[in-house]
């Protein structure tokens, strides 16, 4: 008699928290590398937002001698990091902010003076870019821990 061993059940069990655990290591590696660039001036993928102009220093009611965008205070940012979350029962995450002034940075708002510096658009294309690396090395992970 030939004996029936399958390891469905342990596959099974590999995927969902592989692509669980996935979801949560590209939102952290995604949030990290946008707060990093945005320190820097930049958006997550590196490019360098347009400088502040003279003029709009001297209008801040904040002072800083800092020409680079969405920097001067560091709240943008730090709006950024509470309001964005991984929910990894749900298997999803999401990197955003509660501020209104988003949509005016994210498409730009001429006639207010703000040119286009996007910062979610170019965070999801990163992600985009990592996602089968880092989600696929989870999957690795526990599909080896399964020893499948």
């Amino acid at each position: 008699m030939v004996e029936d061993t399958n390891n469905f059940d342990e596959v099974r069990r590999a995927f969902d928290v592989g692509l669980r655990e996935g979801i949560v290591a590209l939102y952290a590696d995604s949030l990290e590398q946008l707060t990093k660039n945005m320190r820097e001036g930049k958006d997550a993928m590196g490019n360098a937002w347009r400088p502040v102009t003279y003029e709009t220093m001297r209008q801040r009611s904040v002072r800083t001698t800092t020409r680079d965008a969405l920097v001067d205070t560091g709240d943008f940012r730090a709006n950024i990091i509470s309001n964005s979350e991984a929910r990894p029962s749900e298997g999803t995450a999401v990197i955003g902010t509660s501020r209104e002034d988003a949509v005016a940075h994210e498409f730009g708002a001429p006639e207010l003076g703000i040119p286009r510096r996007p910062i979610f658009s170019p965070v999801a294309a990163y992600a985009n870019q990592r996602a089968a690396e880092i989600i696929g090395d989870e999957l690795d992970d526990r599909l080896d821990d399964a020893e499948v």
